[in-house]
């Protein structure tokens, strides 16, 4: 579903500003036995508390530790991105005297620093997150990406991973023969905002970093115009139960529009860049026509453990369909749309995915993915940097919107009153012009990312700069 901002829910958090902390990792479990090592490790958590005891068992991302906090024995696990040092080994006289400040002492000989913090070995591989969650488009947008991608190579990152988590809402009414939704034709609409996000990778990245950093992307769900974005990266990986696809037939776009020559050139046209970022990605096409086109007939065999894709339906009972023609009598039923197991169009899943060869895995945490790409379990995984940038993002947009509802409602509270009171007229005329010319800055300056969302509920830019004309005309003639 696509995520609902109102204008009333947008009004009434005007003015308001929470800040909002999560606190990562499992409750803690009391245990009775009290450790009674001769040594001790000490972890200094990001929340300031310190935990003395021992390390278990530690993996790339999380360690498993067996000690008392405030008093309270406890064994649990931690996420390393939840923990600001960790001091070793450190013998027992002098664990109180470090653990009073924690925080100052880990610069000290012994400690290390968590995972995600600059690491003390410039050799040791960084592995930088950036989740793009959301409403394709709004956000994850170009400006946000790129500042993450600049902070990664600020932080020394060699690999960037890109958790995909993002949809447009797209419908599926095309496919019950319905005319498109709005989403729909927003969804198809995302060709162009790919196309504007694409830079950041294919240009600025070659442009600013010296030695390119290996770019992967996991997909938890990429669907609405959020699907054609994978099609241009080679390194692709899937978390259990992802989805890859839902857009919403490009049979019915432009339906009941236009002649029917200009509707299908303007369908060849959008399929083609799809397409175009397939082979650049190292994909086959054939995948995007069979995500796209209910008509398309799609099915493959595994032979000699690669896939052959074929456009017909199964002949041999080693075949199987990826797609039909979505005709009457193969139509997919509501329930097939509802559960996702329809074959009008194509919807990748972990397992498809991975036959196809589109996925190289699934994976189900950053350990696991790690290891997939051979990357060294001992790697810094730096995932906050980038959680933070792309949620600043998110919160600057709300505000945007926040912002232009309150400048619009202002906007048309202003009277100005009938011949009489010059001062007064020329007054609110000067109120109308302001509050139009911030609209026009705030819609300038998120224009990347609120585009889709002004079209519905506000006038465009080129609309208020007719409207400004209009007023400063009115006001030329006024006479006192």
């Amino acid at each position: 579903m696509m995520k609902q901002r109102t204008i009333a829910g947008l009004i009434l958090a005007a003015g308001v500003i929470l800040g909002v902390g999560t606190h990562l990792g499992s409750p803690a479990s009391a245990f009775a036995v009290a450790v009674a090592e001769e040594t001790v490790d000490i972890l200094v958590l990001k929340n300031g508390k310190t935990i003395e005891g021992k390390i278990i068992s530690e993996t790339a991302t999380s360690i498993r530790f067996k000690g008392t906090i405030g008093g309270i024995a406890l064994e649990t696990e931690f996420q390393k991105s939840e923990i600001e040092s960790i001091q070793r080994d450190v013998k027992k006289e002098a664990s109180a005297a470090s653990s009073t400040d924690a925080s100052a002492d880990a610069s000290k000989a012994g400690a290390t620093p968590a995972k995600d913090a600059a690491p003390v070995d410039p050799n040791v591989p960084k592995v930088y997150i950036i989740p793009l969650r959301g409403e394709f488009g709004e956000d994850v947008s170009q400006t946000p990406i790129l500042q993450a991608i600049r902070d990664a190579k600020a932080q020394g990152a060699t690999t960037i991973i890109l958790e995909m988590d993002t949809s447009t809402g797209a419908t599926h009414n095309a496919y019950m023969g319905e005319r498109m939704t709005l989403p729909d034709q927003m969804a198809w609409n995302g060709v162009g905002r790919a196309e504007q996000i694409f830079p950041v990778f294919h240009t600025s990245i070659p442009e600013e970093w010296s030695t390119k950093p290996r770019v992967a992307m996991v997909i938890k769900r990429a669907t609405g115009a959020a699907a054609f974005f994978p099609f241009a990266f080679r390194e692709i990986y899937f978390a259990p139960g992802g989805v890859w696809g839902g857009i919403g037939t490009l049979s019915e776009l432009f339906s009941g529009r236009g002649d029917e020559p200009v509707q299908e050139k303007q369908k060849s046209l959008r399929l083609g860049h799809v397409e175009g970022w397939a082979i650049f990605g190292k994909h086959d096409y054939r995948l995007v026509r069979a995500m796209a086109r209910r008509e398309y007939v799609l099915s493959f065999k595994v032979v000699g453990g690669k896939a052959e894709l074929y456009e017909r339906m199964p002949e041999d009972p080693s075949e199987e369909v990826l797609t039909d023609d979505g005709g009457e009598k193969n139509a997919d039923t509501l329930r097939d749309l509802l559960e996702g197991t329809g074959n009008d169009v194509l919807t990748l899943t972990p397992r498809i995915a991975q036959i196809l060869g589109i996925s190289k895995g699934t994976v189900e945490n950053s350990g696991e993915l790690l290891a997939a790409m051979g990357i060294d379990r001992g790697a810094v995984v730096i995932r906050d940097r980038g959680d933070r940038i792309m949620k600043q993002w998110t919160k600057s947009m709300d505000n945007a919107k926040v912002q232009l509802a309150k400048l619009l409602n202002e906007f048309r509270e202003v009277r100005v009153e009938p011949p009489g009171d010059y001062n007064a007229r020329t007054k609110a005329r000067g109120t109308q012009l302001n509050k139009l010319r911030q609209m026009k800055s705030i819609l300038a300056r998120f224009d990347e990312g609120l585009s889709d969302w002004a079209q519905q509920n506000l006038p465009g830019i080129p609309e208020i700069e007719t409207v400004i004309k209009q007023i400063e005309l009115e006001q030329s003639l006024d006479r006192r």
